[in-house]
């Protein structure tokens, strides 16, 4: 019986990483469009999953509690961009620093994010891993995971950097409880669990 002997796998092509200059041009030339629904994530281009309607519900009783809580001048940013340094990921909410008009030339950085939110369904697994650390470790202070799988509120705050970033801690709400909403270690008001997840 004879055996043949199979060709050495070719070498792996290499992927070109985007830098975050380099992906505000491609939107600023029209190569990428807001119908492209695309995130820069360390480097690649990553599409964001189509928003089904318990997420959209999510997304929208909470951004209008937030509204009622701090006031319609409050810089509240729905699935628009953050610049980090190596990425610039979409959030399903931004709390930023300011007025809008404060980001006519630039996205929010880091320093500028009060509070960021994903409401996560699909996504929770990358939510809880790749995006915890890439927030992490950009320092983002107050990150929420609304986890629509367990029907909680998942509060991350104290963010490390370093080989693992990580938040050092995290507390999670669920239905009859209420989200205090504290950026900056000041708490200025409350949420209902019931009034954010559907």
């Amino acid at each position: 019986m004879a055996t043949a002997t199979l060709p050495s796998a070719a070498p792996r092509a290499r992927q070109h990483l985007f830098s975050v200059a380099e992906y505000e041009r491609l939107h600023a030339g029209g190569f990428l469009s807001p119908k492209d629904r695309c995130e820069l994530i360390r480097g690649l281009l990553v599409e964001k999953p189509p928003m089904n309607p318990p997420h959209a519900t999510a997304l929208s009783q909470l951004h209008v509690r937030l509204l009622g809580l701090l006031g319609l001048t409050a810089c509240l940013r729905s699935q628009m961009p953050v610049r980090l340094a190596d990425s610039m990921p979409l959030p399903d909410l931004v709390w930023a620093d300011g007025a809008f008009p404060d980001y006519s030339a630039t996205h929010p950085t880091p320093k500028q994010v009060r509070l960021l939110v994903e409401v996560s369904d699909s996504s929770l697994a990358a939510d809880r891993g790749e995006m915890l650390e890439l927030y992490a470790e950009n320092k983002i202070a107050v990150y929420w995971i609304v986890n629509l799988i367990d029907g909680i509120v998942e509060v991350y705050t104290q963010p490390r950097g370093g080989k693992r970033p990580t938040y050092r801690a995290r507390t999670d709400y669920a239905a009859g409880q209420v989200v205090p909403v504290v950026p900056g270690g000041k708490q200025v008001g409350t949420i209902p669990v019931s009034e954010i997840i559907p």
